[in-house]
């Protein structure tokens, strides 16, 4: 059986338990999210860093919105809404030809 100790983490003297409150504080300072702060680390908080942080998750969000529009719209293919858009264009497109006397349709 390997030299392990039944609690991994024991510190098992004063620089080992140095050790690893430091790795804690580490992590904790350096790495870890909380959820009180809005998800942002310590150190960022700190630092005062939280609008920059927040700007740059909703830029990212909104830029995974957009992709996924696109794929889904790429999947579906045409829409309803991209139909009417398109009859709208024509109309108007159309309109522009005519006499301002001459009454087209109205678009649904």
């Amino acid at each position: 059986m390997p030299n392990r100790g039944i609690r991994p983490g024991t510190p098992l003297s004063l620089d080992d338990a140095r050790r690893l409150v430091s790795r804690y504080v580490d992590h904790y300072n350096n790495v870890r999210l909380n959820s009180a702060t809005g998800y942002i680390k310590p150190k960022d908080m700190l630092a005062e860093r939280q609008r920059e942080i927040h700007a740059e998750r909703d830029r990212k969000l909104e830029e995974a919105r957009k992709q996924r529009q696109i794929c889904r719209q790429q999947a579906l293919g045409p829409t309803t809404k991209d139909a009417d858009y398109q009859k709208a264009e024509q109309t108007v497109y159309r309109s522009r030809q005519y006499p301002s006397h001459v009454v087209l349709p109205a678009v649904r």
